[in-house]
């Protein structure tokens, strides 16, 4: 998609597919920064409003705390008091305490690729999240994936998986129907 602002200008330039959810929003956020900047007269008695659709909150880990699954490997479910935004991802924690913690450094505690399976990634470039329930530890990091066999073939080459290195948005993620 190659995406141009009214005066011809490249806004952005994306390859690949994205779910209609997050594409439908992507639009909408970007048509929304040209309203009423046209050359035609607009209605002076009422401004023109556009009606802003929420946007879906991706939620990190599926409501886990990434602090304790970090620190103590417990799934603690986050509360939403507690919750930070990292890169467009919703995260909780489950006290204030450990939210404190994941601002001073979100890095750490969050999983790679933005929770997006390497197996697949490495192997059809395309940003599929992974889910909690396969998940695995290397090297320091936490990395999820979509099935057992993904996580499995990363457990047996994980240099292979991690060695490439990617750089993904929020927006390029394809959510998987079991999160």
């Amino acid at each position: 998609d190659l995406l141009l602002s009214p005066e011809g200008k490249v806004i952005s330039l994306d390859f690949g597919y994205q779910p209609k959810p997050l594409y439908l929003a992507r639009m909408d956020r970007v048509a929304a920064r040209f309203v009423n900047k046209s050359d035609e007269p607009q209605p002076t008695t009422e401004p023109a409003k556009v009606a802003a659709k929420p946007e879906t909150m991706l939620i990190g880990l599926d409501g886990y705390c990434p602090v304790s699954l970090w620190n103590w490997r417990e799934w603690r479910r986050g509360q939403e008091q507690f919750q930070v935004e990292h890169k467009g991802v919703t995260y909780r924690c489950a006290s204030a305490s450990e939210k404190k913690t994941f601002e001073a450094d979100p890095e750490r505690y969050v999983p790679q690729l933005l929770g997006c399976d390497p197996v697949i990634l490495y192997r059809t470039d395309r940003a599929i999240t992974g889910t909690t329930k396969y998940g695995a530890y290397f090297d320091g990091s936490l990395y999820l994936f979509t099935t057992e066999e993904t996580r499995t073939e990363f457990k047996q080459h994980p240099i292979r998986f991690t060695r490439t290195r990617h750089v993904l948005k929020v927006d390029q993620l394809e959510t998987t129907v079991t999160r």
